[in-house]
């Protein structure tokens, strides 16, 4: 295959799930956009084994690239999806079954286990965590719980379980992290507002101890997995 015309064939592309998106894929949206001026990939590899995404990251869920950035940290893989031009920041989001890329494939071809972080339009406080890997989630559930955030292992919608989901290609499957709007902003204050009025987003520097204490608690739950899995052998 060459460039970005075609998704690799054991991604199938999916037409159905948001009508919301704008684009089918991430492949029409990167034939349409420029790189560089409507969005940027931030793609590192890692040593761990670990693949941690924010498929709508910059101005599209704001606050899921800085997330994305701290829980990856220097060992987990990072794939990092920064869209920038804030008066079409909805055009850029696809979700997960169709979001797809060469660099994001290679990463979890050699991964064993999958984290997406995402932003919810929700009100509540309780940060839905699905995936396909059920005791990741517990063990995210038990972390993020400790420090006082809350939780639901069986959320009503956005359960991210299709395998088709980005997130489940891990060889092991993976977590995905949805999380509600008040919980957003507690993480980065103010973040949201400057989403909404900044024509090319920039990442936040400035965070919290809330923020920190959700980057420990999703980061502990990744090295006890990994641990675990290590002592069984």
């Amino acid at each position: 295959m060459t460039g970005d015309a075609q998704p690799p064939e054991r991604f199938e592309t999916v037409y159905h799930h948001r009508r919301r998106d704008f684009y089918a894929d991430l492949y029409s949206l990167k034939a349409d956009l420029k790189q560089g001026t409507d969005y940027v990939i931030y793609c590192r590899p890692g040593t761990s084994g670990v693949t941690v995404v924010a498929p709508h990251g910059g101005n599209i869920e704001s606050g899921t690239s800085e997330l994305a950035r701290a829980i990856a940290g220097n060992e987990h893989n990072l794939f990092d999806f920064v869209f920038m031009n804030g008066p079409f920041r909805y055009r850029g989001h696809v979700t997960s079954t169709n979001f797809m890329d060469e660099r994001l494939a290679a990463l979890l071809s050699r991964s064993r286990i999958c984290v997406s972080l995402h932003r919810m339009r929700d009100e509540h406080q309780k940060i839905y965590l699905g995936g396909r890997n059920r005791e990741l989630k517990e063990l995210a559930s038990e972390r993020l719980s400790a420090m006082g955030f809350i939780t639901e292992l069986e959320p009503p919608r956005l359960q991210g379980v299709d395998k088709r989901n980005f997130v489940n290609l891990a060889s092991e499957c993976g977590l995905q992290v949805e999380i509600p709007e008040p919980v957003a902003e507690s993480l980065l204050p103010g973040v949201s507002e400057y989403a909404r009025k900044t024509s090319v987003y920039r990442l936040r520097d400035k965070t919290s101890p809330t923020f920190e204490a959700f980057v420990f608690a999703i980061r502990s739950a990744l090295n006890d997995y990994m641990a675990s899995r290590v002592d069984r052998r």
